[in-house]
């Protein structure tokens, strides 16, 4: 049997360790490389999720503290407007206002089917025709004015009558309903 040469020894030793290097590098470093690059973008992917989760979440953290104060906003408005089926006793209210401070009135009251540009609420037009001394149409106002409605008036059309210092007061006032 032939020994083989120091120089072929060492030549073949460093080609066995270069083939077990290249051995290692195709068959543990780059699929290792490859699987932690996966890896990254599954993380990147997931924090994405994530961060969109949080943002629904907190997006629907306001809704919810909103949907609460819209409540309350509701509330205040049904307070203000009139209810289905409250209509006569917001006119008898108006009458006896009149009478306790010694006005004729003429009240006439229509519903207003469709809905107020704008507001997209149906509402009641009531029309005023009063007549009285003009420091009685005034204290009427006045108290008009605490009634626990919310009355959109335009204009008030003031007109003086020829006995005792009498006026007459016309005015329109709305009011939203709840229906």
């Amino acid at each position: 049997m032939k020994t083989l040469s120091l120089q072929r020894k060492m030549t073949l030793f460093i080609i066995g360790i270069a083939a077990v290097l290249i051995a290692i590098i195709f068959l543990v470093i780059i699929p290792s490389v490859s699987h932690i690059k996966n890896l990254k973008k599954d993380i990147t992917k997931t924090e994405e999720f994530l961060e969109e989760q949080y943002q629904k979440t907190r997006n629907l953290q306001k809704s919810v503290r909103r949907f609460e104060e819209i409540l309350e906003q509701t509330k205040k408005f049904n307070g203000i407007a009139i209810a289905e089926g409250e209509e006569l006793s917001v006119i008898t209210q108006l009458e006896q206002l009149a009478a306790q401070y010694n006005i004729e009135q003429n009240l006439d009251v229509r519903f207003n089917s469709e809905p107020a540009l704008g507001a997209g609420l149906r509402s009641y037009t009531f029309s005023f025709l009063n007549l009285g001394l003009f420091a009685d149409q005034m204290r009427y106002l006045k108290s008009f004015e605490l009634l626990p409605y919310y009355l959109n008036i335009d204009s008030l059309d003031w007109q003086a009558k020829q006995s005792e210092g009498a006026v007459t007061l016309r005015f329109n006032a709305t009011v939203y309903a709840t229906l």
